[in-house]
């Protein structure tokens, strides 16, 4: 009996297993034959997509040189808690989907239209935006912004060569602007601000570290080290395939784990995905996760020539390395990166360093540090209470290795 399971990817959120028994083929019988169904799905799915792109249209349509959101489908402008009424459901004539319910292929259809619908509409307002000002220069701001696929095709679809998005794009960070634009109106001599760095949440002491770790003393036990040594010691434990909690300095501000309040695992393990899902996330399969990746190393395993400070493009990785990164490779051969510089986070550096060295990649997988519909963790007791309920293997808070105490 022969048996092959072909993932067919679809945007990124379709999955299939196609499996063939029963009978034998040579091997070039079998490859053709492979590629021949390989074909027929990719049809049947870009027929599926196109259908959705059709509802979709009639929730979404240009007005002048702008669009327009049909909002007779819609509630978020005056409810808070419910987003879309019973009218959406007949429209794509699915039962609303509850977050315990099964993804079906209909609903990875559904997604994939959706984004499909969402890139053409993006691509036209940035060319026609591009044919207004005459500039190369982009920047992002709004939810949309974080939409890190279609943000990494913005260098091929349009005319723009230089893209910025920072660290908190959406509302959040409007109140950055909108604090900096008022700065700059009321002090017009004033210098730039430099508003690149994205640590600017709480710092906590060792002090304040000590303190939590006497309340968990009957949970956790610890060693206090230097940072040199703990760059060795962790290194070697994401190696090994251990995953590990690392909680340094001041918060991220913004949704994304830049490296201080990260899940950090090995790249290169091809069960180390599954295993952070289910086990220490508690999330969905396909969900994906990032790589943190040397700046200067970036161009080498990643077809992107731009810096990604803080995570919201999603870039292919070179193939050539993609068997050997699967644990950060989508499905598609992309990966959302993180671009680092010394300058950026030198603690993160040299961890990237050494395990460049021992494990032959300046890489690591990076999460976020917090389980399922959880926020990050803020401060070293919600570290410590996260690490304890999860099947996370270290935790690491400034200069201290906590492991969990076997009772």
């Amino acid at each position: 009996m022969l048996k092959l399971i072909k993932y067919i990817n679809q945007n990124s959120l379709n999955k299939l297993d196609i499996i063939l028994n029963k009978r034998k083929f040579t091997q070039k019988n079998e490859t053709t034959t492979v590629k021949k169904i390989i074909s027929n799905v990719k049809k049947r799915g870009d027929k599926a997509v196109i259908e959705y792109e059709k509802q979709f249209s009639k929730l979404i349509y240009p007005k002048g040189d702008s669009y327009e959101i049909n909002m007779s489908y819609f509630t978020y402008d005056y409810s808070d808690e419910i987003m879309f009424n019973e009218k959406l459901s007949r429209l794509f004539k699915i039962v609303n989907r509850l977050p315990e319910d099964e993804l079906t292929q209909e609903h990875k259809d559904i997604a994939a239209g959706l984004q499909s619908t969402y890139e053409k509409i993006f691509f036209h307002l940035l060319n026609n935006l591009y044919v207004k000002k005459q500039t190369h220069n982009l920047c992002l701001s709004g939810g949309c912004a974080y939409n890190g696929t279609a943000n990494g095709k913005i260098l091929k679809n349009t005319n723009f060569n230089r893209v910025y998005i920072p660290p908190a794009p959406s509302d959040a960070g409007s109140a950055i602007g909108c604090a900096l634009h008022y700065h700059y109106s009321t002090n017009l001599k004033s210098n730039r601000i430099d508003n690149s760095y994205p640590y600017l949440g709480p710092h906590y002491t060792n002090d304040d570290v000590e303190k939590v770790l006497k309340e968990f003393e009957n949970d956790v036990w610890f060693t206090k080290k230097l940072h040199s040594e703990i760059i060795d010691d962790i290194a070697q434990e994401i190696t090994e395939g251990n995953v590990v909690g690392w909680f340094q300095g001041r918060m991220e501000f913004g949704a994304r784990a830049l490296g201080n309040r990260s899940i950090l695992a090995n790249p290169r393990d091809p069960q180390m995905k599954s295993r952070v899902n289910r086990v220490i996330k508690k999330r969905e399969g396909f969900r994906p996760f990032a790589p943190i990746v040397k700046l200067e190393e970036q161009l080498k395993y990643f077809d992107y020539t731009e810096s990604v400070p803080y995570m919201n493009q999603v870039i292919q990785v070179r193939k050539e390395y993609q068997k050997d990164l699967p644990a950060i490779t989508h499905i598609d051969g992309s990966a959302r990166i993180q671009s680092l510089g010394n300058s950026g986070h030198s603690l993160m550096y040299k961890l990237l360093n050494k395990l460049q060295s021992i494990n032959g990649y300046p890489i690591v997988l990076n999460t976020s540090f917090n389980l399922k519909d959880q926020t990050m963790v803020l401060d070293p007791k919600s570290a410590i209470q996260t690490f304890l309920n999860c099947e996370m293997d270290t935790l690491v808070i400034h200069n201290y290795i906590l492991k969990k105490k076997i009772l």
